[in-house]
């Protein structure tokens, strides 16, 4: 064995080792204050932005003027959940024959959207009668005794999922032919 040269090792190796970068140091402290932006040339584009703007509120202005009151909207499934329920001997009423709208899916959405807050704030009962199908029976708050309210302090929630394709299937089966919920009266002129 021979000896090493290090001198010709060292020459051939230097490149492929990284390098360190060199230490250098700055005299003072980094300004905080970020330098001015350079004023752009507003384009066309941009004046009449305001004009468009000034459109855009007005346009969610006149479709929020009959903004359907959530609880006014809770409180009109309520009062037709009631109805429905009188008229029905004061029976467990069928859940998708009280939601579902035949001639429109989106507004069946709707209706089991604002009937799961119902459901929530306790002014329904929503089980499954002896055949497994979901049935409902409105609540009477007033009627409840207070160790009653305390017993149910757990609030009861629940989510449906509803594709147009189990809309259908479940229109044709429970034969809904009209909504129990009668339309949301707007104050629209």
């Amino acid at each position: 064995m021979g000896t090493i040269d290090w001198e010709h090792l060292a020459q051939h190796t230097y490149p492929l080792v990284n390098k360190v970068p060199p230490l250098n140091f700055m005299l003072g402290t980094f300004k905080l204050d970020p330098p001015p932006t350079p004023e752009k040339p507003k384009s066309q584009r941009a004046k009449k932005a305001p004009e468009t703007t000034k459109m855009i509120a007005q346009t969610i202005e006149k479709s929020d003027q009959p903004v359907e009151n959530k609880e006014g909207l809770h409180a009109h499934i309520l009062r037709a959940l009631w109805d429905h329920y009188k008229k029905n001997g004061k029976q467990p009423i069928n859940y998708f024959q009280f939601v579902l709208d035949p001639k429109n899916f989106n507004q069946s959405v709707l209706n089991a959207f604002h009937f799961a807050f119902l459901v929530r704030d306790e002014l329904v009962n929503l089980f499954l009668n002896d055949k497994g199908i979901p049935v409902v029976v409105p609540l009477n708050p007033k009627k409840m005794k207070g160790a009653d309210q305390q017993k149910r302090v757990q609030k009861r929630q629940f989510f449906n999922i509803l594709t147009p394709v189990e809309y259908e299937k479940l229109v044709k089966v429970f034969e809904v032919t009209e909504c129990a919920i009668p339309p949301f009266p707007s104050s629209r002129s």
